[in-house]
């Protein structure tokens, strides 16, 4: 990890379409997870220039809400240390 590398966050938002209607519990528990630690395996698309290991990162804080008229979607927010997500 490079210096200072922990310390720093960044913020993401997505729309995310679910298999089904999104209930109040699901919201729930989105909002309050807090630290949650992933385990992330180099992307493919990096590979060429980073050694293929497992990275740990956090997910400080999530939150969403409901996208209005459309109960399979919901407005995800994620606050995340850097390099946490791969697309």
């Amino acid at each position: 990890m490079q210096a200072g590398e922990a310390e720093k966050q960044k913020s993401y938002t997505a729309i995310c379409q679910l298999p089904t209607a999104v209930t109040p519990e699901m919201t729930d528990i989105i909002n309050s997870t807090k630290d949650l630690e992933l385990h992330q395996q180099t992307p493919v698309r990096v590979s060429h220039r980073r050694a293929d290991l497992v990275r740990h990162r956090t997910v400080y804080a999530m939150s969403c809400e409901l996208v209005p008229g459309s109960p399979r979607h919901l407005i995800l927010r994620l606050r995340t240390q850097v390099s946490s997500i791969s697309c």
